[in-house]
């Protein structure tokens, strides 16, 4: 909301200054003022960008069609940012590409987390707490029994049965992120004494493990490398980056 109330705002003060208080301006300096366009700050692009990215790749395992949303704010954000650049913004002063390299560390690192917690989410299915026992149940609990159910107000009796030869469940706890010590990936073998992943359950979360580890050496590797090897080879080997301004800067 906070993004598109900004854009709206723009837009609204940038025509009332440019058709309203500019025509009126009492000093040419005044109207070139109410002329220039609506300041802009491409971190703050980045920023909005990033929120989007990282809560879509968060939750996307449990709300897969997000990634439906993520692509349609997107879309949205590119032409109207494409419109607001030629038409509402001023021009800002030159900046480097600090923005553009810090945000690729936080997408790669972004993408890293959405692996590991699709491990986390997809192990812990089916989320009910209940893992199957080897026993029966007694024989006390197979007759009929009724149980009392409020619907609306209106108690009415419940008949309950339990067919027979079936088997007992405990409680276990699936949620691999509160494990102690921390199950940092979720193999198959972290179930410990619970068992509650099938097959392909299982062979599905040692794939995202893997990728999950793929994802964490690369992200360790990416930073390791722009936070020091740069900087060391630079220092040491004087590597200069080439550059060249075009006449339009100096306008």
């Amino acid at each position: 909301m906070s993004y598109a109330s900004e854009k709206n705002n723009n837009v609204a003060f940038g025509n009332f200054y440019r058709h309203v208080m500019g025509p009126r301006a009492s000093t040419q300096s005044r109207m070139n003022l109410l002329f220039q366009g609506a300041f802009s700050d491409l971190s703050s692009r980045y920023t909005a960008m990033g929120n989007i990215f990282f809560l879509t790749c968060f939750y996307s395992i449990i709300f897969p069609f997000g990634f439906f949303y993520a692509s349609a704010v997107f879309v949205v954000q590119y032409w109207t940012d494409k419109f607001c650049l030629l038409r509402n913004w001023t021009m800002t002063p030159r900046v480097g590409t600090q923005t553009t390299a810090f945000s690729q560390i936080f997408f790669g690192i972004t993408l890293m987390i959405y692996a590991l917690m699709s491990s986390y989410y997809i192990s812990s299915i089916p989320y009910d707490n209940a893992c199957e026992a080897n026993n029966l149940v007694n024989e006390e609990y197979l007759e009929a029994k009724t149980a009392t159910v409020s619907i609306g107000g209106i108690f009415s009796q419940v008949p309950i049965s339990i067919p027979d030869n079936s088997k007992t469940y405990y409680f276990c706890d699936e949620d691999m992120k509160t494990f102690n010590p921390l199950a940092f990936l979720t193999e198959p073998s972290t179930q410990r004494d619970r068992e509650w992943m099938n097959s392909d359950q299982e062979k599905i979360t040692s794939i995202y493990d893997w990728v999950a580890a793929s994802l964490i050496v690369i992200c360790i590797i990416m930073v390791f490398n722009r936070t020091i090897i740069t900087p060391i080879l630079r220092f040491f080997l004087g590597i200069i980056q080439a550059g060249w301004t075009s006449k339009f800067n100096n306008i």
